[in-house]
């Protein structure tokens, strides 16, 4: 009777502890956001200072997500192994060097190496507080709480628009890096302090029972291999399809929302930069909560492609709005409604890592959702390009808006291609198909 007590009293402490974990842990998630979506509001001092070109503007952004990318399966390694608390310590401190290098730079290089350090640092986040997620809740919470970190994130990428661009106004570009870095080595040691790996490394019991630990025993000794792992994720042609509706969705939405979108209602509507950084805003408010309800529809309604039609459809439509309407100007009065639309709908996206968890075998679910996460982050780094090479060949030759109108037409073409993916995703509906699709040949 007095274990079964004090085994119910440790639950309780596990039980709030866990929360105070994830609640410190979001916080540099929110920097790794904030580090996503900022460029796009610096762009006139960096362009001014370095006289950079929009392609080199455009490669500074994607250096960001190129290492992200990278980093995705290596993330989950350093997890297993060393532990999130940490890995996201070391991640927070490199992000605090880039960042400080990135203020301070004094050329491209430094520039480059900076947005290194910095997208190298926050890479590692996500999949950490997903592996405290593992350790800390119930296997029935995983898919909320990832849902409710990502939105989380988005916290960040406000900050980095309306709020960055009058810090910068008031305390100078360089400044404002340097504070951002040195709460970064902040973070890095409450981090450190603070967060545990699992209830056992503070003395309290599991929070699952003893019969999920055996369970997940099981599982692990089924684990393929790295290589093998990969190997059957990425022969799968069902993963393929999740990798470009990724691609296509996040692409555009991170052209638009941290690198040119800020630039777009300068330039267009003749705004102040901090009012422009709040047309933003709109966007990524509503991808925040566009990242809650449409896993929750999907999962409510058990069906994967119906929302992925509804939304994406949607998603296609505001940008054709964006584009053709009234030229490629449409009336600013429709633009808060449209921004929120847009972002709200473009998060459609992730219901791919479900999909992708779903169509592969479950004991390598971190490897399928890292894989599809590699085409999330290489459209983040290719869109954005694409558009700088457009603003770069026709900026001598076409009026700001035409111009403007040519490069989200790329935008709009990433968006329909991703939709037309999805017509190519195997319905789940909510469950793992993978040995039933094997067996029948689908």
């Amino acid at each position: 009777m007095t274990g079964r007590i004090l085994a119910t009293i440790g639950l309780r402490k596990a039980g709030y502890y866990r929360w105070f974990l994830w609640g410190i842990l979001t916080i540099p998630f929110m920097f790794a956001h904030f580090h996503r979506m900022s460029l796009g509001v610096i762009r006139d001092e960096l362009v001014g200072e370095f006289g950079l070109s929009n392609i080199a503007f455009a490669n500074i952004s994607s250096m960001y997500f190129y290492i992200y990318m990278t980093m995705q399966i290596p993330a989950g390694f350093l997890a297993d192994s060393i532990g999130a608390r940490k890995t996201v310590a070391i991640g927070m401190i490199l992000s605090g060097f880039g960042s400080i290098m990135f203020g301070f730079a004094d050329n491209i290089g430094i520039l480059f190496v900076g947005r290194f350090l910095i997208g190298l640092g926050v890479s590692v986040i996500f999949i950490a507080i997903l592996k405290i997620i593992s350790q800390w809740f119930k296997e029935t919470d995983f898919a909320f709480l990832s849902a409710l970190t990502s939105s989380t994130g988005f916290v960040g990428g406000i900050l980095a628009q309306g709020p960055l661009a009058l810090l910068v106004a008031l305390i100078t570009l360089r400044t404002t890096f340097l504070i951002i870095g040195v709460i970064s080595f902040l973070l890095a040691i409450i981090c450190y302090l603070f967060v545990r790996n699992t209830p056992a490394d503070i003395g309290l019991p599991a929070i699952d029972s003893r019969v999920g630990i055996e369970q997940t025993a099981q599982e692990e000794s089924k684990r393929p291999r790295l290589l093998e792992g990969l190997f059957i994720v990425i022969k799968n042609p069902r993963t393929w399809a999740t990798c470009i509706l990724f691609f296509g969705f996040y692409g555009a939405f991170i052209a638009l929302t941290g690198v040119w979108g800020t630039s777009f209602f300068i330039d267009v509507y003749a705004l102040p930069k901090v009012t422009a950084a709040n047309y933003i805003m709109y966007a990524i408010i509503g991808s925040a909560i566009g990242s809650l309800m449409i896993g929750k529809l999907s999962d409510y309604i058990k069906h994967r492609k119906l929302p992925m039609y509804i939304f994406g459809g949607i998603n296609v439509l505001c940008w054709s709005i964006l584009v053709f309407m009234k030229g490629g100007k449409p009336p600013l009065q429709i633009m808060p409604s449209l921004m929120f639309i847009l972002g709200f709908s473009s998060v459609s996206y992730i219901l791919s890592w479900a999909c992708s968890k779903e169509i592969n075998p479950k004991e390598i679910a971190g490897i399928s959702t890292s894989v599809v996460n590699v085409g999330g982050q290489l459209g983040a780094a290719f869109v954005p390009l694409i558009l700088g090479f457009v603003f770069d060949f026709y900026g001598a030759s076409l009026p700001v808006v035409q111009l403007y109108q040519k490069a989200f037409l790329c935008c709009l073409g990433a968006v329909f291609l991703a939709l037309t993916a999805t017509f190519l995703v195997k319905e789940t509906h909510c469950q793992n198909i993978y040995k039933l699709s094997n067996k029948n040949k689908i």
